[in-house]
């Protein structure tokens, strides 16, 4: 088949979440953790872990997740101790097209990095290369 093709993804991979892992950099307002997919995708929910614990109080060491330049959630780090746990952000069920790019922005505080995970299924209707 030439050309572009619409899968209807029947086999049962297609219907198991997937996920993308990313590193934060320290430093106030910095961006990092960019993520963009091929495919279309409903990104569902954010998780994270402390790598190097802030020095202040959320929002200063906070990871706001951004879709394009849209504010869709925070993640909360404040001073929580190296290998702790971020309260995740969960029930985003938003649509993300092809190429669109996900990042994160720090807070105020300059020396948090946190381990991300992009939480995702790929559309039904994806369009994938031939």
């Amino acid at each position: 088949m030439q050309g572009t093709q619409v899968g209807n993804y029947t086999a049962p991979n297609a219907n198991v979440r997937r996920e993308q892992c990313v590193l934060s950099v320290a430093g106030a307002a910095g961006v990092s953790g960019r993520f963009q997919h091929f495919q279309k995708i409903r990104l569902k929910a954010v998780h994270a872990r402390v790598v190097t614990a802030g020095t202040s109080a959320s929002p200063g060491h906070a990871l706001t997740i951004k879709h394009g330049t849209t504010s869709i959630g925070l993640l909360a780090a404040g001073t929580i101790a190296a290998g702790g746990s971020i309260a995740s952000v969960t029930g985003l069920d938003r649509a993300i097209a092809s190429m669109d790019l996900l990042s994160l922005t720090n807070g105020t505080d300059a020396t948090g990095v946190a381990l991300v995970n992009y939480e995702y299924e790929v559309e039904q209707d994806a369009i994938f290369s031939a």
